[in-house]
Order: C-alpha cells, then structure tokens, then sequence
C-alpha cells in the first residue's frame, strides 16, 4: 500500500493499490448466483408459496453446498420471498391469493403492492 499526505497536520493515509480497484464489473459470488436462481423460480412459481425447502434438496438442485445455499435463503427470507422458522428450515412465503402459473398476477404477492 502506499501513504498519501494530503492534509495540513500530516497525517497519512493508506490507498488501495491500482491492481485492486474496481474494473467496473463486480464478480458474482456463487450465494448471489444460486439467489438470483431462487428468486427467478420462486417468481416464476417452480418453487410454489408455502412449499418446504430442504437445504439438501435446494444444494442438490443447484449443485451449490449447503452454506451457499444457506447464505441465498437468508437473503430471500430478508426480501420477504422466503419465510425463516424456528427448527423447521424455511418456506415460500404463502401467497395472500390463489394463482396458477400462467397468471399474469402470480408473481405480484411478493411485492406487497398489489
């Protein structure tokens, strides 16, 4: 790291090489992958509201470890997508109205605003 001096008591302060900064492209981490994945079939109702998921079955779906698979559940579950409970895993949040998959409406539930 190199020092820069840009204040009148001295101080200095560590920059971030250049080989460090950002390109402009943030890789994606496998958690944010497996997520995206989740949300996209939760949406398009392959994962159905109030569904079960079992961390082995979801890890084994999108060939991911059960930690990735944790970390991805914990981000839908802070979303609203999916519901956390207590020594029971976690589930797809239950639609507030019946839907069929073709249904234009289907993936409204989630958001609150219909």
């Amino acid at each position: 790291m190199v020092a820069r001096d840009d204040n009148a008591l001295g101080v200095t302060y560590p920059t971030v090489p250049t080989s460090f900064a950002r390109s402009g492209s943030v890789k994606k981490t496998m958690a944010i992958e497996v997520r995206e994945r989740m949300r996209s079939d939760i949406l398009a109702a392959r994962l159905v509201p109030g569904q079960r998921l079992m961390f082995a079955d979801l890890s084994e779906r999108y060939g991911v470890s059960v930690g990735v698979t944790r970390e991805a559940l914990t981000w839908l579950s802070s979303q609203g997508l999916v519901q956390a409970s207590a020594h029971q895993g976690y589930i797809v949040t239950p639609s507030r109205f019946r839907t069929s998959p073709s249904s234009p409406r289907r993936a409204c539930w989630w958001s609150r605003s219909c």
